[in-house]
């Protein structure tokens, strides 16, 4: 999704005015990241201490450093599970910060742009000394890159953008990504069943955009779901901490602390979390970054530099 949607955007931008505006691109990721991380990453530091649980803390200090650095997709794993979904954020914050570049100097050369971001993401993965850290780096770069290859194909192959619009492509893909779901579940911890899920995500995403008046855009785009979707990222980041404080709960009143009654409990506290932390901190900052991004271009009509010919 992220391959696919930064992509896209930055094509129209480059398309549309000739150049593509990092200043701009960099101050809205800030604000749309990093409020929020940090605040929730405050939140899992003050009740960590809180609970003082030794196994907790002793976990906390030497993961901090990484998580603190958007890093964590390299902590070893002696360091625990403290915080541990962020390191999906630090893969994603390193393609935030390359592939614009990338693409704001050799835009125009989709060959030269692939070869430096392969480039890139060998020295990325030379950064990891340890197999299983090998794996995850694997499947988050595959599946951004997958995303981002369908939207630069559909730019430049306009036949294609038309086969996804009059194709059921987004159903057909949906109901593929059946089969390596269930390897999955059946075989854990292949990674070939994650990237062959974003390999069917990538077609499904696409057809999906370019054609949003087929049934399953219309499925996606119901109140319901939007709504969710627009909560995706602060339920991410604060997921863990609506387990924990589920599991304390449930014990306190002598309920199931297992299956689905833990399951349904989690989801709701989580939603209900997020959905606070997106009206006081995330909705806020996301629009003040807009704005500052705003102004940055009316002050610096001219900061960013012409995109490659």
């Amino acid at each position: 999704m992220s391959g696919w949607l930064i992509t896209h955007f930055l094509i129209v931008e480059q398309r549309n005015s000739g150049t593509i505006s990092l200043s701009n691109f960099y101050i809205r990721r800030i604000f749309r990241i990093m409020p929020l991380y940090y605040i929730t990453l405050g939140l899992y530091i003050v009740s960590t201490l809180a609970t003082r649980d030794p196994v907790k803390l002793a976990e906390m200090v030497p993961a901090l450093p990484y998580i603190a650095t958007f890093s964590s997709e390299y902590r070893p794993s002696t360091t625990g599970n403290f915080f541990g979904q962020a390191w999906t954020l630090g893969i994603e914050e390193k393609f935030y910060l390359i592939w614009p570049a990338i693409m704001l100097m050799l835009g125009a050369r989709p060959i030269r742009a692939a070869i430096a971001a392969i480039v890139c993401i060998t020295l990325l993965l030379m950064l990891s000394s340890d197999v299983g850290q090998m794996e995850f780096l694997m499947r988050g770069y595959i599946g951004l890159g997958l995303g981002t290859a369908m939207a630069v194909l559909v730019e430049r192959r306009p036949a294609l953008g038309a086969w996804l619009e009059r194709r059921p492509v987004g159903a057909i893909a949906l109901a593929l990504m059946v089969l390596p779901y269930l390897g999955s579940v059946l075989v854990a911890r292949w990674t070939i069943w994650n990237i062959a899920m974003a390999a069917l995500a990538t077609p499904m995403i696409a057809s999906i955009w370019l054609a949003p008046h087929q049934w399953l855009a219309k499925f996606f785009a119901t109140c319901v779901l939007a709504w969710l979707g627009r909560l995706t990222y602060a339920i991410y980041l604060i997921h863990n901490l609506a387990k924990h404080a589920v599991v304390m709960a449930l014990g306190k009143w002598h309920l199931p602390i297992t299956g689905w009654p833990l399951f349904i409990a989690t989801y709701a506290a989580a939603i209900g979390l997020a959905w606070g932390l997106h009206l006081t901190i995330e909705r806020p900052m996301i629009l003040f970054g807009r704005k500052l991004a705003k102004r940055a271009q009316e002050r610096l009509p001219m900061g960013a530099l012409p995109a490659a010919e």
